[in-house]
């Protein structure tokens, strides 16, 4: 049945009618709560609702839940991805680029989710040099890097084939 409530979380709307959504949230928090109390160790259930709590604004349920799947579940892909996702969303931004760098540290040949994630937390830091880094990543190795200053910016110029 997680199948079925991941795809109903998925086809919320996203910013249309807040209050739908909020309510279908609630309704996708008290299965997987009903889910946990029958398999209380159950990885994808505990990532769902952080999920959903994070998506209804109620960060500190949702890092409660990431922790909970980390203390099971120690250096969890899904749980620090979603544990940096919701901390980004709160604006603790260094708690955020904390969980992403530990990702990339633990798994460096699946870094997609971590360096995109980086690169959208800098780039809401307004920290574009380190924000232009992790794009590059994103583009290794096609592409290469020129960095030219002056007095007024720095200017970063990708060359992909």
């Amino acid at each position: 049945h997680f199948d079925s409530l991941k795809k109903l979380n998925g086809l919320l709307p996203a910013d249309k009618d807040l209050d739908f959504q909020r309510e279908m949230q609630k309704q996708v928090i008290w299965w997987l709560k009903r889910c946990l109390e029958i398999k209380p160790h159950d990885k994808q259930a505990m990532d769902e609702l952080g999920i959903a709590y994070r998506e209804i604004g109620d960060y500190e349920q949702a890092i409660k839940w990431f922790e909970r799947k980390l203390k099971l579940y120690p250096n969890d892909k899904e749980a620090l991805d979603g544990l940096g996702i919701t901390y980004r969303k709160m604006g603790c931004y260094e708690e955020a680029i904390e969980q992403f760098k530990k990702y990339l540290k633990l798994y460096p040949d699946d870094d997609e989710y971590a360096i995109y994630n980086l690169e959208r937390t800098y780039e809401e830091m307004s920290e574009t040099p380190q924000a232009v880094e992790y794009f590059i990543l994103e583009f290794r190795p096609a592409c290469t890097r020129e960095v030219y200053t002056d007095e007024y910016a720095i200017i970063y110029e990708l060359t992909c084939p």
